[in-house]
């Protein structure tokens, strides 16, 4: 539930009246959307995976202001030109993460 004050010039409403309203809450400025499948977290830090090559992708930090209908508003870290993985994206984390896996095993 919720109240608002809206204005009534020609008295069309009632005291009493009830309506539904649906508020959309607009994007910051300069933000995109992404499909929500390519955001993953590492370390409670939510990140995608932005191509630098053909075949060549890196992790790219974001920071998210909110999700709406299977998408998600990024504030930093991308910019429109970037391209990020979408589709699958779970087995390029998987790739990522047998990377990490494999880096934390080698003796120094």
């Amino acid at each position: 539930k919720a109240r608002a004050v809206i204005p009534n010039p020609d008295a069309r409403l009632k005291n009493g009246f009830y309506g539904q309203v649906q508020i959309t809450p607009q994007r910051a400025f300069g933000s995109l959307m992404v499909p929500e499948e390519s955001l993953h977290h590492f370390e409670k830090k939510p990140f995608v995976f932005a191509r630098v090559a053909d075949d060549l992708f890196e992790v790219r930090r974001v920071e998210i202001a909110g999700k709406n209908g299977g998408s998600v508003e990024i504030i930093a870290g991308l910019s429109p030109e970037d391209q990020i993985v979408s589709a699958r994206s779970f087995t390029v984390k998987s790739e990522f993460l047998k990377a990490r896996l494999g880096a934390g095993c080698v003796d120094e």
